[in-house]
């Protein structure tokens, strides 16, 4: 989840609560460069063989909320357009991992720019639009891994269960 909607937040809280694991990246130390996607993929991949879902998203506690992050990306001299476009590649490059390297066949994307990343990042050139889980909502599967179950969102859309209702599907 890149989204910082409220629709997106309380899917999260709703699927934590339902026990889903989260495992959170703060937004400097992407910026900063100290924080690399091996650093989350043991832990998210464990986590997946024992059977839990994850939600992976960005910790917006002590100077990870959108202001402070945009104004220490200043200081980077990086534009706010940069800093979503780092956060899309990180969190794109995790979902390329999990699914070539650990076999994940199911993600749920919220977040408009940051779908777009995971599918640039996965190499997702060409998608089969599925039904809709929700209004607007469809699941897709990409042309090039027809066997992943792929669910991209914008922030604000689906219902509070969308999480738990994609986890059940498989």
């Amino acid at each position: 989840s890149g989204s910082e909607s409220p629709v997106a937040a309380t899917q999260r809280t709703h699927a934590i609560l339902a026990g889903f694991k989260e495992v959170l990246i703060h937004p400097v130390a992407i910026l900063k460069g100290k924080a690399t996607i091996h650093d989350y993929l043991e832990t998210i991949a464990s986590y997946y063989k024992e059977g839990t879902s994850v939600i992976i998203s960005l910790d917006r506690s002590n100077g990870g909320d959108v202001k402070s992050v945009n104004s220490f990306a200043k200081t980077l001299g990086f534009d706010s357009i940069t800093v979503g476009e780092k956060f899309g590649e990180f969190l794109g490059s995790i979902a390329n991992s999990l699914v070539k390297d650990y076999g994940v066949k199911r993600l749920v994307v919220a977040g408009g720019e940051t779908s777009g990343a995971v599918c640039e990042v996965c190499g997702f050139t060409a998608l089969e639009i599925g039904l809709p889980i929700d209004p607007g909502v469809p699941y897709c599967f990409p042309q090039e891994h027809p066997e992943v179950l792929l669910v991209l969102k914008s922030g604000n859309f689906g219902r509070e269960s969308l999480y738990t209702d994609v986890a059940k599907l498989m």
